[in-house]
């Protein structure tokens, strides 16, 4: 299932939350949102692996998600943030 704006918005603020163990069980629910854009507070697009990778959390259970995201959805390391960089760059 397609995840509204709202979903996403909301999967955003675990992310600033480092509510990294939610986001895992969200992902393994609903695999759809591991390649949505997201829309930061500076109103630029971002995905959940972008936030995985830069954020400065819990190094294991972001490595996690991370794996979970690439064995879910391979293109989600395709997608380009509204800066226009890959997650992995």
């Amino acid at each position: 299932m397609n995840p509204t704006r709202r979903q996403m918005s909301f999967v955003f603020s675990l992310c600033r939350k480092n509510e990294w163990n939610r986001i895992l069980h969200m992902v393994q629910e609903n695999p759809a949102i591991t390649t949505a854009l997201m829309i930061m507070d500076n109103h630029i697009s971002t995905t959940i692996l972008h936030q995985a990778i830069t954020s400065k959390a819990n190094t294991q259970i972001r490595a996690r998600v991370i794996q979970t995201i690439l064995d879910l959805s391979p293109n989600a390391a395709r997608i380009k943030n509204g800066y226009g960089s890959l997650p992995l760059h």
